[in-house]
């Protein structure tokens, strides 16, 4: 249960606050900052005037499903998706950002495509029932959407290129790595360069990108702030090559 004591000490005498005494805005501004499993488990049944606060559908712009936030013991994959849906019905279009861990489906996003027009940020943790096709068809209905964290997901050559092409806003790009048997070096490097222009953070595992690629992306993401290519295997990394990338990199900084 949230609660809040503030002693205010003058003179001899003391004066007892507690957040209900605080205006309804002050009081929605600081519900604001919570989480959307956090407002449906716990705050608005703190009182009646938190739970009309909380019906407010702008309380529900971002949903964080992140599961530490749940009880395993409470709450399996079915009554977490439940959860999701009724939270994504209360935002009434409001929301922006969701952060989904473990349960997402295929099935699920389309409930979220058909009810999230505004969507600019989406995480996706471990979701193993999205398929490839099915984030594809999700990507295409968000050509606003600005951050596509999907860092512990496979995706094709044609998911990233949809991507890519889909979503030209996007800054924040996060995924593990290409699968398929049609992938060639610095494919990712390519389709990243051509169509993500607006890029600001990217991270990729296991990636098939070189050193070429490094600079490739460096010349056609002006404004790209982060970049980690964990355990990048095709890049050379010897001590002429590493000089040379390094000298590359620390130029385009000192450029942007």
């Amino acid at each position: 249960m949230l609660c809040s004591c503030i002693m205010l000490s003058r003179s001899t005498k003391t004066t007892e606050t507690t957040l209900s005494d605080l205006p309804r805005d002050a009081i929605a501004s600081i519900l604001h900052k919570l989480s959307g499993s956090m407002i449906l488990t716990s705050a608005r049944y703190v009182c009646s005037l938190w739970w009309n606060i909380c019906k407010d559908p702008r309380m529900w712009h971002s949903i964080d499903m992140d599961i530490k936030h749940f009880s395993f013991a409470r709450f399996d994959f079915v009554s977490l998706e439940k959860i999701c849906r009724y939270s994504v019905d209360k935002s009434l279009g409001y929301l922006t950002r969701i952060n989904i861990d473990y349960f997402g489906t295929d099935i699920l996003l389309q409930y979220i495509a058909a009810r999230a027009g505004q969507l600019r940020s989406i995480r996706l943790y471990k979701c193993e029932e999205i398929s490839d096709k099915g984030l594809r068809e999700f990507v295409m209905k968000f050509p606003q959407l600005e951050e596509l964290d999907i860092a512990f997901t496979n995706i094709s050559k044609e998911s990233l290129e949809v991507i890519a092409k889909s979503c030209p806003l996007l800054k924040t790009l996060k995924y593990r790595s290409l699968v398929g048997e049609d992938i060639e070096e610095n494919d990712e490097a390519l389709i990243i360069t051509n169509n993500m222009h607006e890029l600001r953070h990217l991270e990729t595992y296991g990636t098939m990108i070189t050193n070429n690629g490094i600079i490739a992306i460096l010349n056609g993401c002006p404004l790209l702030q982060y970049l980690d290519l964990r355990s990048g295997f095709h890049l050379d990394m010897s001590r002429g090559k590493f000089y040379g990338l390094a000298m590359r990199c620390y130029d385009w900084k000192e450029a942007s």
